[in-house]
């Protein structure tokens, strides 16, 4: 099977927190396509679209995302560039000077308890002696310990000050080479709020020279590469920086597409009463689509929606990034799961995938004859389970005897509708006037029991007949449902189950997987 790489740019701290989200989602994946009671549905997931595989020095296969994350200097936390503690920085000699020196240094970032359980874990396991019986049972102990301590230390992420850093909580190991700090722009040094000041910075000569090196290694070892994808903090000065880097990008590989999802929290748009802030905010969004939307193959932006009606099954902290970012990462992983399958699927116990299409295809369906780059995302986190036949009949009955956007019919009966919400504010079609859509359905379920892909298929394609859009709709259907990772924040409410069932409120148990339906709209 092709792998159809993709290269993931992530550029900013909010687009970095949602990114590590997303790649510990696609940890998780790679962990069920190991497992002999998940591997077959999870192998219908190309993941050697985003990993490099490798080796370590024990043999072990490695996985690293091919992926490049631009951030300010000193953005790291307590890890440095090759995912180690940072060490104490040493003073530098001074041979010009023979008088006294006196040393000033910043506190030690710490690291987060997450990250130190994983960094304190071995790297392979020992062979153990055949025949001992007691050797075996202690190592299982221990791996216990070692699991318990560290979904304890997943927990104290999600609080008021358990995360500071996007490094607190990614479990993915990264390739020294993905790591890009802006010299000379350190965190929390003056001000790099606005759009334009993130202007001028790809324009020196070495940073040009070497943001493209790290972009030719991972394109040059790829087979069949498929595009970019990128994810970018457009209210800050990487909004500009990003868009001169996708500028050389469409120079140097004319022909691959550039996806460009710009990710904002969700609480971060501010009140009337802060009108300076208001208005950079509204300054950023405007040279955000003036000037990244044009260089872009697709342009979707994405911030969760606030209040309870735009996602009622969870309790999140709007004014948390750990939060935001979390939904953000996981509304891509099911947004894009189209030119991340495997073409030809693997067939599965609940069947075989299908939607599976290419990043340029994606980008061609939602452009348009218009070639517009605009597009909308909607999603529903979980989502419902699909109605079953009686229900469609009657809602079908109900749209012959009323129009098709009655109130009546759009509240009660269009279960496509009133389960998703606009996740990109300001650029949601009217219903009836998108010009073409891509819609995702995982993990389906009914009564508490995973769907065929066959019928979960049928049933969401009735669901979407029933909306009476005229416009061109390309439908995925995927049987492996969202992973929940370890360190994902605790947003579920206990209406929702183990599987991402929805019940009574006294009915409550762990989560491990989330069904999801998104939709990306063109204009």
């Amino acid at each position: 099977m092709a792998r159809h790489e993709t290269i993931t740019l992530q550029f900013g701290s909010f687009a970095n927190f949602a990114g590590a989200h997303y790649w510990n989602i696609q940890d998780d994946l790679l962990g069920y396509a190991e497992k002999e009671a998940t591997a077959a549905v999870a192998a219908q997931i190309n993941s050697d679209c985003l990993f490099r595989s490798g080796e370590d020095s024990h043999g072990n296969p490695i996985y690293t995302p091919r992926a490049i994350l631009f951030d300010l200097c000193g953005s790291l936390g307590g890890i440095n560039t090759a995912g180690e503690h940072a060490p104490e920085a040493e003073a530098v000699p001074i041979t010009t000077w023979q008088g006294p020196v006196e040393v000033t240094r910043s506190a030690r970032i710490p690291v987060s308890a997450f990250a130190e359980q994983l960094l304190s874990e071995p790297e392979h396991e020992p062979e153990r002696p055949p025949a001992q019986e007691s050797v075996a049972t202690t190592s299982n102990d221990e791996e216990d310990d070692r699991a318990d301590a560290l979904e304890l230390a997943a927990r104290s992420l999600d609080s008021t000050s358990g995360v500071g850093y996007w490094t607190d909580y990614l479990k993915t190991f990264l390739h020294p080479r993905s790591l890009y700090q802006l010299p000379g722009v350190w965190q929390g040094q003056g001000r790099f709020g606005a759009f334009g000041e993130g202007k001028g910075l790809l324009g020196v000569s070495e940073t040009r020279d070497d943001v493209m090196d790290r972009v030719r290694y991972w394109a040059e070892e790829c087979d069949t590469f498929q595009g970019f994808q990128c994810l970018v903090d457009d209210h800050s000065g990487f909004g500009q920086f990003a868009a001169d880097v996708v500028s050389e990008l469409r120079e140097d590989y004319p022909t691959a597409p550039a996806l460009v999802f710009p990710v904002r929290a969700a609480h971060a748009a501010p009140s009337h009463a802060e009108t300076e802030a208001k208005r950079l905010w509204k300054l950023n969004e405007a040279l955000s689509l003036g000037v990244m939307s044009p260089l872009a193959t697709l342009y979707a932006p994405m911030a969760p929606p606030s209040g309870a009606r735009g996602l009622p099954h969870l309790h999140w902290h709007q004014d948390r990034a750990f939060h935001t970012s979390a939904l953000c990462g996981a509304a891509l992983d099911s947004i894009t799961l189209p030119y991340r399958l495997h073409s030809p699927c693997p067939t599965s116990p609940l069947g075989m995938a299908t939607g599976a299409a290419s990043m340029h295809d994606l980008a061609c369906l939602l452009n348009g004859a218009a070639q517009c780059s605009l597009a909308a995302v909607s999603a529903a986190l979980p989502c419902p389970g699909l109605p079953d036949e009686r229900h469609l009949a009657e809602a079908r009955d109900l749209r012959t005897r009323h129009r098709a956007d009655s109130p009546s019919l759009r509240q009660s009966s269009l279960w496509t509708r009133s389960n998703t919400a606009c996740w990109s504010p300001g650029m949601q079609a009217p219903p009836g006037q998108a010009l073409a859509e891509s819609v995702v359905l995982r993990g389906a379920r009914r009564g508490g029991a995973p769907l065929q892909s066959h019928q979960a298929s049928d049933l969401l394609d009735q669901s979407l007949m029933l909306e009476g859009e005229r416009c061109v709709q390309a439908r995925c259907v995927v049987p492996q449902a969202m992973p929940v990772p370890l360190p994902f924040p605790g947003i579920f409410q206990n209406t929702v189950l183990r599987y991402g069932d929805l019940v009574e409120p006294e009915q409550h148990s762990q989560r491990q997987n989330g069904t999801q339906l998104g939709r990306l709209h063109g204009h």
